[in-house]
């Protein structure tokens, strides 16, 4: 395992801290995570306490299409929906349709990405095409903007500031894709891409961050790292090992001269190297993730207390019903994290639900079913360990 643990850290791992800029290595504490990749199955009472499904009222304005980006906060659920957000509350009710799309000076042209932050009583939106960071109020009145000097498609907040990742989409001028805004301003940049291999390395997916509670942890496809970002750079916390480091990309795979990115992966089809990291969070002891290997999707769990991890490539609900393999998309997170960090919530498909209904238990469930048309919402379930 050394072999893996050198050749992950010493490819990545760089930081570059305003005015001046500098490499950064001081041999931090890490983890290995053994993960063996298997054809399992876990079911939902396994990992819940408790399950309680919403039904997402459905109107014109409120549909709800795949694998769009939402936020759970404590008062609502906030959904990205094309150029426009779908509010509801926890209770179910549509509350209302943010849409300030256009190219003015208080509109977005593209919503790159939102984060809603209820104490400070903000939308904030990105919007890449324009670079710039617009400021709303909770019921869509516009604030402030803030122009930025460099693309970015992924934002979160830790405490005071705002961390941005741009991907690969970054110039050799400044080859840094994770910026930390202060007061709006860039007060860092970490993580410098290789400008060769950029075509098919650093890419923005469905979540790049996760804001844990002793800082934001960061995560990429092709990467088997996760890394803990603080205000001072970009340092690995934990190693992920597939099959002893079999399933794992290596780094002479990468400094292959691919010809395109079809070619890129094609080859890592054939070799059937393990495609991770996706979809992070905690929750207690507990280290959510997923992969993809041999065609399948996997969720990972790593158990800190215990040390162990497992792999799961489908998953069944035994709580609300008898016995009902989960229907996910494959663009969609499976599990997603709840403001609170308390709260897990996922979706179960409308449609999956009318054909399954002689399977349902839970009383709400079953009143929800009884009314639910196909082409309604998915119904909201939101979980508790």
């Amino acid at each position: 395992m050394k072999r893996i643990q050198t050749k992950t850290i010493a490819w990545l791992v760089v930081v570059c801290s305003l005015p001046g800029c500098s490499s950064s290595w001081n041999d931090p504490e890490y983890e290995t995570i053994y993960i063996t990749p298997e054809s399992s199955e876990i079911t939902l009472s396994h990992l819940f306490s408790e399950l309680t499904p919403v039904q997402l009222e459905t109107t014109n304005l409120s549909l709800i299409g795949s694998g769009n980006k939402c936020q759970l906060t404590a008062t609502g659920l906030y959904v990205k929906s094309e150029k426009s957000l779908l509010v509801f509350n926890r209770n179910s009710t549509f509350i209302r349709k943010f849409d300030r799309n256009g190219k003015g000076p208080e509109e977005y042209h593209a919503l790159t990405d939102f984060l809603v932050d209820e104490n400070r009583e903000e939308i904030l939106i990105l919007d890449g095409w324009q670079q710039k960071l617009l400021s709303y109020t909770l019921q869509g009145e516009f604030r402030q903007e803030y122009p930025l000097d460099f693309y970015a498609g992924m934002m979160t907040r830790y405490k005071e500031d705002l961390y941005l990742y741009s991907g690969n989409n970054t110039t050799p001028e400044d080859p840094y894709p994770i910026k930390r805004l202060s007061d709006y301003r860039v007060a860092g940049s970490f993580y410098r891409v290789d400008e060769d291999k950029k075509d098919y390395l650093h890419i923005i997916t469905h979540r790049n961050f996760y804001p844990a509670s002793e800082g934001i942890l960061f995560f990429e496809a092709f990467n088997d790292t996760i890394y803990k970002i603080s205000p001072d750079g970009v340092l690995p916390l934990y190693i992920i090992s597939y099959e002893q480091g079999k399933k794992n990309v290596p780094r002479s795979f990468y400094e292959k001269d691919h010809e395109d990115i079809r070619a890129f992966f094609q080859q890592f089809n054939r070799m059937n190297y393990i495609n991770s990291t996706y979809d992070l969070f905690e929750a207690g002891e507990k280290l959510f993730f997923t992969s993809y290997g041999s065609g399948k999707k996997c969720l990972n769990i790593y158990d800190r207390s215990t040390g162990k991890g497992s792999s799961y490539t489908s998953v069944a609900d035994d709580m609300l019903c008898r016995y009902l393999p989960l229907a996910f998309n494959e663009d969609q997170s499976w599990f997603q994290p709840a403001d609170n960090q308390e709260e897990i919530f996922f979706f179960m498909a409308a449609d999956h639900l009318v054909e399954n209904k002689d399977q349902i238990t839970s009383g709400r469930l079953k009143e929800i079913a009884e009314d639910l048309r196909e082409d309604d919402n998915p119904v909201l379930i939101i979980g508790k360990f």
